[in-house]
């Protein structure tokens, strides 16, 4: 039986991270918190971009365990960064097809237009694309992975409320066809309303709250809502 999701993890830098968490298959939780909080953090340890201790386990394999773990391009993580992350040298296409184990362009394709991208716009540099096609872009990029775990870091923060909501609802739908577990950074909470199953607040490197996301948001005495208000 799948287990979702599994993360136990220490880190003393960037900043001191002790954090717990799991995400069951094919469900979304939004991690939310102050800025420094160790957000980001948590989700490179994850990919194995940053030390860290610990446990990371996806469907009982475990990627990290202790000080030692799976480097970060034999973990399979959909890993898409504030600004998207794309390469400024490659075309829409090319920066979905780099990320393939195999390289092939129909199934690029494919992904993007999953993401509603196609014709003529596949062929532009990230730089001829706006916000909201560079964040396009790099979820079909980090689909292309054919990801067991998508790491969302703060992805719509540069686009505008009109293209956030149409992105929120896109990544919506792709969640449906996925049963990778999926974590969200973000500040928003509309956004984390529109996709989040669960909901954590992290604060000075701890996961201080957790649980269903509309118990979590409807609940003005939570900790997540207090910082909210106070925010």
């Amino acid at each position: 039986m799948a287990e979702g999701l599994q993360v136990d993890l220490a880190a003393r830098a960037p900043v001191p991270l002790r954090a717990g968490l799991h995400v069951p298959p094919g469900q979304t939780l939004a991690l939310v918190g102050p800025s420094g909080a160790g957000k980001s953090s948590l989700l490179k340890a994850i990919a194995g971009l940053l030390p860290a201790s610990g446990q990371v386990r996806v469907d009982g394999v475990a990627w990290q365990d202790g000080a030692t773990g799976l480097p970060a391009w034999q973990r399979r993580v959909g890993l898409v960064l504030q600004g998207g992350g794309l390469f400024p040298h490659l075309d829409a296409l090319g920066n979905v097809m780099i990320a393939q184990e195999q390289p092939d362009g129909d199934v690029a394709r494919a992904l993007l237009a999953a993401v509603q991208l196609e014709g003529a716009v596949l062929q532009r540099r990230p730089a001829q694309l706006s916000g909201g096609e560079q964040m396009r872009v790099a979820l079909a990029r980090a689909l292309s992975r054919e990801p067991a775990v998508l790491l969302l870091d703060e992805p719509f923060a540069a686009v505008d409320r009109p293209v956030r909501r149409a992105l929120i609802a896109l990544v919506a739908r792709l969640r449906q066809a996925s049963a990778a577990p999926m974590i969200i950074v973000t500040h928003d909470l509309e956004e984390a309303a529109g996709i989040a199953d669960l909901a954590a607040f992290m604060d000075a490197g701890a996961i201080v709250e957790s649980g269903p996301a509309a118990e979590i948001l409807s609940t003005p005495a939570s900790r997540l809502n207090r910082w909210l208000a106070s925010a």
